[in-house]
């Protein structure tokens, strides 16, 4: 009951259809873009928190920059040795998002694709996540993928190798400095190093960026498992 006679992928000509190969090596499914739905639906949530974090930061940036008041020379009753290291610790940490408050941030989706700005460099090429500040002549270029966890690695060393000439290309109009990241989360969840890098060095807090990598893993994982359920659909 329940077993099946052949092991061909009903989808492709596939003739061993193991679970890699449904989560993330079915040419038809790659071609219907079902890998592509669980990628988008990972960056929509990575596009909601950075843009909420961007915001955040702008707007703490700015009222720092005002005239403080006198009274906030003066350290307040109460407070502790501790207290004055961790906001000292926190002010001389520096992030990527430093020093402008004028950050636009522009996503790559499937069905909602935008241009890179001619004003840095003209190229067809897209990352995910393109970061820019017209003040500080700044950008910040991300790249997820969602890859099988065996394939990371190599997932990563083909986003770095396609992305180097846009990034040389950048460097040499001496005009704007470039960063870019390659964020990786798993087909079945596991959320790579990588991710937890890109997020502190864009000035996200340990505990928001915890709760972030634990969204998309859950995200990704629920699509995972859609996908092996509609393994035998071919529509």
């Amino acid at each position: 009951m329940g077993f099946q006679t052949s092991a061909c992928c009903k989808l492709c000509p596939s003739e061993k259809c193991t679970l890699h190969h449904i989560l993330s090596n079915c040419p038809t499914a790659l071609k219907q873009k079902r890998y592509t739905w669980r990628h988008d639906s990972v960056l929509y949530h990575i596009k909601a928190a950075l843009t909420l974090h961007i915001s955040s930061q702008s707007k703490h940036l700015i009222s720092q920059n005002k005239t403080q008041h006198i009274s906030q020379s003066f350290v307040k009753a109460g407070s502790t040795l501790s207290a004055l290291c961790r906001k000292k610790a926190q002010k001389n940490r520096q992030t990527e998002l430093d020093g402008a408050t004028d950050w636009t941030i522009l996503t790559d989706f499937d069905q909602d694709n935008y241009v890179f700005p001619p004003e840095i460099l003209s190229t067809n090429l897209r990352p995910d996540i393109l970061i820019w500040s017209q003040n500080q002549h700044k950008v910040i270029m991300i790249e997820l993928t969602c890859p099988a966890e065996e394939g990371m690695s190599a997932a990563q060393t083909l986003k770095e190798s396609r992305y180097l000439p846009l990034i040389t290309d950048i460097k040499n109009t001496r005009k704007w400095t470039v960063n870019f990241f390659t964020i990786e989360v798993g087909a079945r969840g596991f959320v790579n190093n990588s991710f937890w890098k890109c997020c502190l060095a864009l000035g996200m807090s340990r505990a928001t960026t915890m709760k972030l990598c634990k969204t998309v893993s859950l995200v990704v994982a629920k699509c995972s498992y859609a996908i092996y359920l509609a393994a035998n659909s071919i529509s």
